[in-house]
């Protein structure tokens, strides 16, 4: 089901939480629609949706204190995917990385929070994340600390899709990403407007055919 951008805000997904038909859902659209933290608490701990296994909650003001009613829920354990793009998310992330109601994550959008270096580090270093295939960290102040971290993750092993776009993580990650040992699955890599130098860029073509480099 999708509703995204129906203003429904926070009774209607206290609403949607509490119904007691939609127990057979599998994937939730809810993008843009002003939920909050309240909001997101309804569904954390709502028993309708314990069969969902896409949820998208992108552009909805949850911040901190609902990304981790979410990562605390009992009954979203059958998430495979999730986008919490847009949502002011910093310190959250902590709760999200060591969730043991998210260990089936095999995709998570993060793009457009507030994630920077250190959130990239508590990620990379997740005991619970080893699933996840698809990582989108797009816009997230990331600079070359974080890359590294990315790149000698154990626990993102998995990955085959990796957004770093709109960062900054220059020459110093672009290289750290070329030498990795562990993102050894990768088929898609964006790395689009990081102040890239042309040894960088030809490092990680190397390494990564299909890296996109797009600069402007």
């Amino acid at each position: 089901m999708n509703l995204r951008n129906n203003c429904i805000g926070p009774d209607g997904a206290q609403a949607l939480a509490a119904s007691t038909t939609l127990t057979n859902l599998t994937s939730l659209g809810l993008r843009e629609n002003y939920i909050g933290v309240d909001g997101a608490t309804a569904l954390a701990s709502s028993a309708t949706f314990t069969n969902l296994t896409s949820l998208n909650l992108g552009s909805n003001e949850i911040g901190d204190d609902g990304a981790e009613a979410l990562a605390a829920s009992t009954t979203l354990t059958n998430l495979t995917s999730l986008s919490l793009s847009d949502n002011e998310i910093g310190d959250g992330i902590q709760a999200l990385a060591t969730s043991t109601t998210l260990t089936n994550l095999a995709s998570l959008d993060l793009s457009f929070n507030f994630v920077g270096d250190d959130g990239v580090e508590t990620l990379a270093a997740s005991p619970v994340l080893t699933n996840l295939t698809s990582l989108n960290l797009s816009e997230n102040t990331i600079r070359a600390a974080g890359a590294e971290a990315l790149a000698t993750s154990a626990t993102l092993t998995k990955l085959t899709s990796l957004e770093l776009s709109d960062n900054r993580i220059g020459d110093d990650g672009v290289e750290a990403l070329a030498a990795s040992t562990t993102l050894t699955n990768l088929t898609s890599l964006n790395l689009d407007y990081n102040d890239i130098e042309d040894d960088a860029a030809e490092a990680i073509k190397a390494r990564y055919p299909f890296a996109s480099l797009f600069d402007g």
